[in-house]
């Protein structure tokens, strides 16, 4: 199983060490690791929007966060953000990472984010082919339809959990 050990939202920038006050928008970025680290894995990090170049490198995805007030931290999915990560992840096309694109759409097809447009096969392994709705407009995609083991599965829900920022897992409102 592939572990996607990405780190929750911070509350200090990552490149500036300046603590972010309750209410600020900074940036939260996703970055593959460096060569020579742990096959398929990300790490998250959090920035001032002035500080994110100090990083050195090109985010695999980002975005504009905000701390909450500590009433309103419950766990929400930016579903926007979830669209856009799997449109990357296929577009990125690695094989390690099929379990993790068919467990987030699944996630975004049951809340109705993406079209299910057709199911097929492609050899062996069955395919989902979907429409995901972007800023840019519709964008047609094709993801590995591959069900990781139930261990695996707990692990992947985890890990997209913490990705976004959730504490428990993928749990979403809205």
């Amino acid at each position: 199983m592939s572990e996607y050990r990405i780190a929750k939202k911070g509350r200090a920038c990552a490149v500036c060490a300046r603590e972010f006050r309750v209410g600020e928008d900074f940036v939260s970025a996703i970055f593959p690791l460096p060569e020579g680290s742990e096959e398929g894995s990300f790490e998250r990090k959090d920035a001032c929007p002035g500080c994110l170049a100090g990083i050195g490198r090109e985010p695999f995805s980002r975005w504009v966060t905000r701390l909450p007030a500590e009433k309103d931290r419950s766990p929400v999915l930016d579903l926007s953000l979830a669209q856009d990560f799997l449109v990357r992840l296929v577009h990125e096309g690695s094989p390690e990472r099929r379990s993790l694109m068919h467990i987030l759409a699944l996630l975004l097809l049951r809340k109705r984010k993406v079209k299910l447009i057709a199911q097929r096969h492609e050899g062996e392994l069955p395919v989902l082919d979907l429409i995901v709705r972007t800023a840019e407009g519709e964008v047609p995609i094709s993801v590995p339809a591959v069900m990781p083991a139930d261990e695996e599965r707990a692990g992947l829900e985890s890990e997209l959990g913490r990705l976004f920022g959730l504490s428990a897992g993928p749990v979403e409102r809205g």
